[in-house]
């Protein structure tokens, strides 16, 4: 019996790692850290947002789902490449919207769009996020253009106020900074987020706050 549990445990794990591990592998690589551990803490300080990373994940799912019906290599460099822009874009329209059924088809959407523009770079850019850069500035651009709502998006609101009532300025700046890279300007995602790099990339750590010393001249 303790010997069937611990093997039905083992099949969970690996349900879990085999389903989650690219996603949060994806998140990691969004601040070039390859460990696994920060994108699974990382995706677990998402859920401070859920309606954010039910985008990203939903993304995520529907690009896996692309990759297995054209039977695309696990190792192929386009993989990665779809991987990193269908999470980013999935977080950043589950930032701009609630998810009902228009967002969720305008997921469904990109995806398909970013699926096209990942192959037809073939992963060659040296960005490796630019479909999800163009991809995401024609959304606002439609976004601005056909609601009226300027940069004041609708459905985010930061959960963290608290933590900004005791912080200084320019620490509130670097970790949400921090946080937009995920589509969450939130201090307390954002301080997560680098407790989760610094714990196992210090180095990348250090590069986090020599970006700010630089772009801010502190």
């Amino acid at each position: 019996s303790i010997a069937w549990k611990k093997n039905r445990l083992n099949q969970i794990r690996d349900w879990i790692g085999k389903s989650f591990g690219p996603f949060g592998s994806s998140l990691g690589a969004v601040i070039m850290v390859g460990d696994l551990r920060v994108g699974v803490l990382i995706l677990t300080a998402t859920f401070l947002h859920p309606n954010t990373i039910l985008g990203g994940v939903f993304g995520f799912i529907l690009s896996a789902f692309f990759m297995r019906a054209l039977r695309v290599d696990p190792i192929n460099a386009i993989r990665t490449a779809v991987y990193l822009n269908a999470s980013l874009l999935g977080l950043f329209i589950g930032h701009l919207y609630s998810l009902d059924l228009h967002a969720l088809g305008l997921i469904a959407i990109v995806m398909g769009i970013n699926l096209v523009l990942c192959f037809s770079f073939e992963a060659s850019s040296p960005l490796l996020s630019l479909p999800f850069s163009l991809i995401a500035s024609l959304v606002t651009l439609a976004h601005n253009k056909f609601l009226l709502l300027g940069h004041e998006y609708p459905y985010f609101h930061e959960v963290s106020a608290e933590l900004n009532s005791v912080l200084p300025a320019i620490l509130i700046l670097f970790l949400k900074s921090l946080g937009y890279l995920f589509c969450i300007p939130d201090s307390g995602f954002g301080l997560l987020c680098f407790i989760s790099v610094l714990l196992y990339s210090p180095m990348i750590a250090l590069f986090l706050i020599s970006g700010l010393a630089i772009v801010t001249g502190k």
